[in-house]
């Protein structure tokens, strides 16, 4: 079945839609990331275990540059196909809400109960259902995905960059990569990479697999769109 995508018109609604839902219920995750995270503390201090704590909730001030990440990504790719999206790290599930009117399967990995439940609260049954509850190191299918994104799912930076670097060796070739708070940056001279930057109130990358270790190349390697206000890439910033 043909996959229907919004006009530009449409999607400059749905930036302004993105924006009130986001504002809706900010105060509340806010609040809940807080108590989450006291709750985490007093676990870790009674059971002298390492505190790994998963984020549940994007800025505000990112949403519209990671909608415009996406509608970049969808300008490259055919229509004709069921292209996956995958949040590491989801929370309640708000991006892969975003996700679902760019990209026909989205699934999220979340490895708290709780922001399950809330998502189902927010977002109803559907979204839940995309939800692997399961921590991110003993996902199996990172392979599978067209485009994955996260935004700092684990709080200590040595575990995140061990999982970035696991996400980067199991994704397959011609996929793309949407990091935010990204703390490895071997990335940015890994020739199987290429990086990627959107012009708009700051720079911000994001990344295709081009190739692997095995030779294996992409059958389409991302282009600089052709926009006379340079909407997105100027001649000399893609690596």
């Amino acid at each position: 079945m043909a996959v229907r995508f919004y006009t530009e018109q449409e999607m400059n609604e749905q930036q302004v839609y993105v924006r009130v839902l986001h504002d809706i219920y900010r105060d509340i995750l806010n609040e809940q990331q807080e108590i989450n995270y006291q709750e985490r503390r007093k676990d870790v201090e009674q059971n002298n275990r390492d505190m790994v704590d998963y984020f549940p909730f994007i800025k505000n001030d990112e949403i519209l540059r990671l909608i415009d990440k996406f509608r970049a990504i969808r300008k490259q790719l055919p229509e004709q196909k069921d292209y996956k999206f995958l949040d590491v790290g989801c929370g309640v599930g708000n991006i892969m809400k975003i996700a679902k009117n760019f990209f026909c399967t989205v699934n999220g990995i979340e490895i708290d109960k709780r922001n399950i439940d809330r998502a189902k609260m927010l977002f109803g049954d559907y979204y839940v259902k995309k939800i692997f509850n399961i921590n991110a190191f003993d996902f199996k299918d990172y392979n599978k995905y067209d485009v994955i994104y996260y935004y700092c799912p684990i709080k200590e930076h040595k575990i995140q960059r061990k999982l970035e670097k696991l996400i980067e060796r199991k994704m397959k070739v011609g996929a793309y990569l949407i990091p935010i708070s990204k703390q490895d940056n071997k990335i940015y001279k890994d020739k199987n990479f290429l990086s990627i930057e959107l012009k708009r109130e700051c720079y911000t990358k994001f990344y295709q697999k081009i190739s692997d270790n095995n030779g294996k190349k992409a059958m389409k390697i991302f282009i600089q769109p052709k926009i006379k206000n340079k909407e997105y890439l100027d001649d000399n910033e893609v690596d």
